[in-house]
């Protein structure tokens, strides 16, 4: 975005890739893992320019780095385990369309029981100790 490459930015960006490859490094191969850091390099930047433009502020950049690229490899990985990828192919009976699936669901549920016992645990902090609000502009 800044047309600098600095070594934040970059250490940011291969701690997106680790944290991408992590749900599928056993089954991908070495092409599917360059993609598949490429793809989270792009997610981390987008995410960065979200929380960013939102004032969002520190603690959401943490996401950024490892959330977003965490869930978009869990999701994608199934697509790179193609064997012209180098990958570990699919077992009998299974397919990539049917694992992209099983994968946005699971993601899908850990979202929402993580919103939810956030909710829960905040809640449960607010009764004994009062939370900070955050200022509107």
């Amino acid at each position: 975005r800044s047309r600098h490459v600095s070594v934040y930015s970059a250490a940011n960006n291969v701690l997106a890739g680790l944290a991408a490859v992590s749900a599928g490094a056993s089954v991908i191969g070495i092409a599917g893992a360059i993609i598949l850091g490429a793809l989270a390099a792009l997610i981390c930047s987008a995410a960065s320019l979200f929380v960013e433009r939102m004032k969002l502020g520190g603690t959401a950049a943490a996401f950024t780095v490892h959330g977003a690229p965490a869930m978009m490899g869990a999701i994608v990985f199934p697509a790179l385990m193609l064997p012209v990828l180098g990958g570990a192919d699919f077992e009998e009976g299974s397919n990539m369309a049917t694992l992209l699936g099983a994968q946005a669901i699971t993601v899908a549920i850990v979202v929402l029981w993580t919103a939810v016992a956030t909710v829960i645990a905040a809640l449960m902090v607010s009764m004994v100790i009062p939370m900070k609000q955050r200022k509107t502009a």
